[in-house]
């Protein structure tokens, strides 16, 4: 972390199988996150803040539903819509995709994230209802959106 590294994230990063933590953040990498990233089974953290990244939170972040507990991607260029992928992530407690340009509605499956305790949403394109499925979000401690 805060480096002066830039470019785009390695496709080989996914080779990386027992990588548990990993932080990019305070970078200049460009580009979209590899979806190679997530075939580590053991990924727990993914710090990816304030960089230079486009394109959108990869579907295949699905692959670490088992381990993937933190997720920073806030302060980057991303944009689209977020993905329902996320709502398989069923031991996250931080979710962090601020700043950034995502559109459209929030999936009423992050409901389903009932270990999220930080919930980092603000300073995007978002649009729409809060779903009421958010409610179920008892351990949650701290929103912004």
């Amino acid at each position: 972390s805060s480096n002066v590294l830039y470019g785009k994230i390695p496709l080989e990063v996914g080779y990386l199988e027992q990588l548990v933590f990993l932080s990019l953040a305070l970078n200049y990498l460009t580009g979209p996150i590899p979806s190679q990233m997530f075939q580590s089974k053991l990924l727990l953290e993914l710090f990816l803040q304030n960089n230079y990244l486009t394109g959108t939170i990869p579907s295949d972040i699905r692959n670490v539903n088992e381990s993937l507990v933190y997720i920073s991607v806030g302060q980057n260029l991303m944009g689209g819509t977020i993905t329902s992928e996320i709502c398989w992530l069923g031991r996250l407690r931080e979710l962090q995709i601020d700043n950034n340009f995502f559109e459209g509605n929030l999936p009423p499956c992050l409901g389903q994230l009932v270990h999220l305790d930080v919930l980092y949403l603000f300073s995007n394109r978002l649009t729409g209802i809060i779903p009421t499925e958010l409610a179920k979000l008892v351990k949650l401690t701290y929103a912004d959106f």
